[in-house]
């Protein structure tokens, strides 16, 4: 009788709490709720600002992330792209999203180097080689043979020429494979497993995207390579998929110990005459000159394609390691949900206009963030811009005495850069198992 019972009462545990797919089911409109005028406007704009800083919620805290990086695009061009269950078709927002990624990414990574690759036809297709100029990328992307799709894909032979292409390059880099994956099927030559074996001896990390649902051997590669596995649920969301790859990835622990990396940091030149350049063989009269074997270069960061130095400028250098010492994340100030929209934030005395853009605080303003170290206040659109693009607070940075920012710590005064972090006239960090000092 005991175990009758036991059963009965897990069988209407089971019956009351419903399907798996009805829990992961939401009531969108359940959200949605009137303010005290009966209007649903402030709320919308509410929500909207949430999901703008959704990402900004993430631990804030230092980590080892890899800053050099070596990421191989491989879009799936097979007769699924055609599909028109994602408006205006899969082809057209992959492309549009896609070229919006590169120019993020290499803004963002401005040391890395990307590469394109398509499957069509059962076989894979290099577009672009790896490199860091985010021109000829998106020239590419936009070419007729991105336009043209066929067959079924092979991912298996696309794994195979990403994993030739990326073995090379070194280990101090971090390598990176992201798959958009349009069809349910994969055509292969031979065992895929063998494939995946090769791409975890060598640390090749692959990350996929799925547009139609998910497949099995994708989710295994993905997990027994690090990576991660999404399946897009609309137009945004196959958006905020792509975007979560423009911050490096964090960085597995090595045991191998930390050592220097040789950059140039080469000189602009301008000549009378046009040259030809060592990387396109283009004639040109302006370019860069690498350090160590003169070569003449059109644009930077790249490598040497004689010595293979790898050539920078001092700001790419330091954009790059932003991404190691975030800014934490400002605290919020909303509005009630119930009561008088009209009524302004409650901010503090004097508090009237953002530190960022100088725009005010009014009744239409719904919520105001605040900086935990300067105690700034700023608006949604700036509190965006500091964590996304600038990664310094700009009233921590603009404090009198011409440091970038001072903490009291006791009686000692600590000089700390705009994100808050200890800023020494030497500053040694390991990151990809490489030791920078900056």
């Amino acid at each position: 009788m005991a175990a009758t019972e036991e059963r009965l009462n897990a069988e209407a545990a089971a019956l009351e709490a419903g399907y798996t797919w009805e829990q992961e089911y939401k009531r969108s409109w359940d959200v949605i709720q009137e303010d005290a005028k009966g209007q649903l406007s402030t709320t919308i704009d509410r929500l909207k600002a949430q999901l703008k800083r959704t990402r900004l919620y993430k631990d804030a805290r230092p980590i080892q992330r890899g800053v050099i990086r070596h990421l191989m695009l491989i879009v799936d061009m097979s007769a699924a792209i055609q599909g028109k269950d994602l408006k205006p078709s899969r082809l057209s927002l992959v492309i549009e999203t896609l070229d919006k990624f590169i120019k993020d990414y290499f803004d963002q990574n401005p040391i890395s180097q990307l590469g394109i690759m398509i499957m069509r036809d059962g076989i894979a297709e290099m577009v672009t080689e790896l490199s860091g100029n985010p021109l000829d990328h998106t020239r590419a992307l936009r070419s007729r043979k991105l336009s043209d799709s066929n067959g079924e894909p092979s991912l298996q032979n696309a794994l195979e020429v990403a994993f030739a292409s990326l073995r090379h390059t070194p280990v101090h880099g971090s390598r990176e494979v992201l798959v958009v994956m349009a069809a349910l099927t994969t055509s292969d030559p031979g065992d895929i497993q063998t494939t995946l074996k090769s791409l975890m001896a060598e640390n090749i990390k692959v990350s996929m995207i799925g547009l139609a649902a998910e497949v099995h051997i994708c989710k295994q590669i993905t997990k027994k390579t690090n990576g991660s596995y999404g399946i897009v649920m609309n137009e945004s969301h196959f958006e905020e998929l792509v975007q979560t790859f423009i911050l490096p990835p964090k960085r597995v622990a090595i045991e191998k110990n930390a050592e220097m990396v040789l950059m140039g940091f080469p000189n602009r030149i301008v000549e009378k005459l046009a040259t030809l350049c060592a990387c396109h063989q283009n004639m040109s009269k302006v370019g860069f000159n690498c350090p160590r074997c003169r070569s003449k270069v059109c644009q930077i960061p790249t490598d040497c394609p004689i010595c293979n130095l790898t050539l920078v400028s001092s700001p790419h250098l330091a954009r790059s390691y932003h991404h190691l010492f975030p800014v934490e994340a400002f605290h919020e100030l909303q509005k009630p949900s119930s009561g008088d929209m009209k009524q302004p934030l409650k901010l503090p005395e004097g508090v009237t206009v953002c530190c960022g853009c100088n725009s005010p605080f009014d009744e239409h303003s719904i919520s105001a963030f605040q900086c935990q170290r300067c105690v700034a206040w700023f608006c949604l659109e700036c509190d965006l811009f500091v964590h996304e693009s600038l990664h310094n607070c700009p009233s921590c940075i603009s404090k009198p005495g011409g440091h970038i920012g001072n903490e009291v710590a006791g009686e000692e005064v600590v000089e700390v850069n705009g994100n808050g972090h200890a800023d020494d006239i030497a500053m040694d960090i390991a990151m990809d198992g490489v030791e920078v000092v900056v």
